[in-house]
């Protein structure tokens, strides 16, 4: 099957109200129907699905990648206290006249939680994966990967439970009781982080009549570039997704 590559500038995506989220699948969407023009599109593909795409090897790759870089975290920080872990243990002697001494051993459990949730991002129904550090401010060595959609309001979260054993040696006075009370702190920091998201490649347009002889036409991704979606070299666009990372760890 014969096809063309057409890079074109004839349409734009429509403006939309600027409190909405932008989804890139709508602007594809409105651009390749504007494009159409009294023509009718049967359908686009950016993913490379459809059948005459991915069943022929010279255009399966001819899809749209989506990579990020690094995260970058902001140097603002708001820290706070959460409800506190209460541990409590209670020592009895039931003698009437000799105190009890004892050893008391109790196992401790700091947990340690991590989210990255999104807020402000160019809508794409595609899951990214970012390998990540937990930031400096957090004071944990650790690093792991967040995965979520690339909508605002997604989030991941991971929690990571360690165990500490703590033992006091007591006394209990005769016919009295003694209460033990551990007390975890948890401590919330709230730290802003960016990563760049690029989009490279091309969106496949499949229209109900032949134009310059073929049905399909492909159409690099840049079409879709506008405020906040930058060109970058080599082809393609570059958004920057914004959101905040909540790190509470108890010690």
């Amino acid at each position: 099957m014969l096809f063309f590559l057409l890079q074109v500038a004839v349409a734009t995506v429509p403006r939309r109200a600027e409190d909405e989220e932008f989804n890139i699948e709508a602007m594809i969407d409105d651009f390749v129907k504007s494009a159409a023009g009294k023509n009718t599109v049967l359908w686009w593909d950016m993913n490379a699905q459809e059948a005459v795409l991915k069943n022929n090897p010279h255009l399966r790759n001819r899809k749209v990648t989506v990579s990020t870089g690094p995260v970058v975290y902001g140097n603002e920080t708001t820290i706070s206290v959460g409800a506190p872990d209460v541990y409590v243990h209670w020592v009895h002697n039931d003698r009437y006249n000799k105190s009890h001494t004892s050893v008391v051993k109790k196992v401790i459990s700091h947990t340690h939680s991590y989210t990255w949730s999104l807020e402000k991002t160019f809508a794409l129904e595609h899951t990214i994966k970012l390998a990540v550090g937990i930031p400096q401010e957090v004071a944990v060595e650790s690093s792991t990967k967040a995965s979520f959609n690339l909508r605002r309001g997604s989030r991941d979260t991971h929690n990571d439970t360690t165990q500490v054993q703590v033992q006091e040696t007591v006394t209990v006075k005769p016919r009295r009781s003694l209460k033990l009370v551990w007390t975890v702190e948890n401590i919330v920091k709230d730290i802003p982080w960016t990563v760049n998201v690029t989009l490279r490649g091309w969106v496949a347009v499949w229209y109900y009549y032949k134009v310059q002889g073929h049905h399909l036409w492909f159409y690099p991704i840049d079409f879709i570039a506008r405020e906040g979606l930058q060109h970058i070299p080599g082809g393609g666009v570059q958004f920057t997704a914004k959101g905040t990372f909540r790190g509470v760890n108890s010690q």
